[in-house]
């Protein structure tokens, strides 16, 4: 079932679609136009079914993947947090290719060879690794942008770390990280609000604004603290706000490896969203935020 708006243009496109009897030659343009027009989509196929997240996100993500230089990128570290298992420091798998609707992606095994011998890394095993979401979701958006470019990704569960490892991972991944031809991915979603997610905010009693305003108000409190790069400040807020941010440990290993690197970094916010512009507490909504770090010469 393919629910979704579309432009008048696109529908010979999707006409186009159904004469293709291969499920993943379909997926892999349904993906391409939803990045091109930025179409909400759910997508079910006989047991195969694209991540809810998508139908929310992509146009988000969009924004980001948009400004990708593919030319220059040789090296992609994917960092994303774990949904299903407590994790301490960061973890690497031993797959050697990721399939994608879109075509492979070769995983770069050298260097997660020299990671995994490093104090802070440590292998799971691949079925703990197919498991997760947060790394999966953005490489069918990678294989688009960069396409029969000749890449490797090295993707990076992150865990839970004291400052002491923190230390210990900043210090691995920074040369990587300061390297010009080489691009981090950071995953994760913002305020997940809801009584499903055991998350309502507090503090903004006084704003007589709606509900989803004031969930706005609270991610851009934490947005801003990433766009400036302020490290202690956002573990503050997220300890005071206890904000339902999933990749709060890869956003914080990020900006300790702003604050190592030696490249003039600047960040901005290109776009935000929330999956439902709830009134009621009574409701649930996930938000998502696109944020680019351009470097300068």
């Amino acid at each position: 079932m393919i629910c979704c708006e579309i432009p008048h243009e696109v529908c010979y496109l999707f006409k186009f679609l159904q004469l293709i009897n291969n499920f993943n030659i379909k997926l892999a343009f349904l993906i391409c136009l939803l990045v091109l027009w930025n179409l909400k989509l759910s997508l079910q196929f006989k047991g195969y079914q694209i991540h809810a997240g998508y139908a929310y996100s992509l146009k988000t993500a969009a924004h980001a993947y948009s400004q990708i230089d593919a030319t220059s990128i040789k090296t992609i570290f994917v960092l994303g947090p774990s949904h299903h298992f407590f994790l301490r420091g960061c973890a690497v798998d031993r797959f050697s290719s990721l399939q994608t609707p879109l075509g492979v992606l070769q995983v770069d095994v050298d260097i997660v060879e020299k990671l995994s011998d490093l104090k802070g890394f440590s292998v799971i095993n691949n079925e703990a690794s197919e498991d997760e979401h947060s790394i999966e979701m953005h490489l069918p958006l990678l294989k688009f942008v960069f396409k029969k470019e000749h890449v490797k990704v090295v993707p990076i569960m992150v865990g839970e770390f004291s400052e002491s490892l923190a230390d210990e991972l900043t210090g691995a991944l920074v040369p990587y990280f300061n390297d010009e031809n080489t691009l981090f991915v950071i995953s994760s979603d913002f305020c997940h609000f809801g009584s499903r997610f055991q998350f309502s905010i507090t503090g903004y009693e006084s704003e007589n604004k709606p509900l989803y305003e004031k969930i706005e108000m609270l991610d851009k409190r934490g947005i801003d603290l990433i766009v400036n790069h302020k490290y202690d400040d956002f573990l503050w807020y997220l300890n005071e706000t206890e904000n339902t941010i999933c990749g709060r440990n890869p956003i914080l290993l990020l900006l300790r490896l702003l604050a190592a690197s030696n490249l003039n970094i600047s960040s901005k916010l290109l776009h935000y969203s929330q999956s439902s512009r709830i009134t009621r507490v009574s409701d649930s909504s996930v938000s998502y935020a696109s944020i680019v770090g351009l470097v300068h010469k």
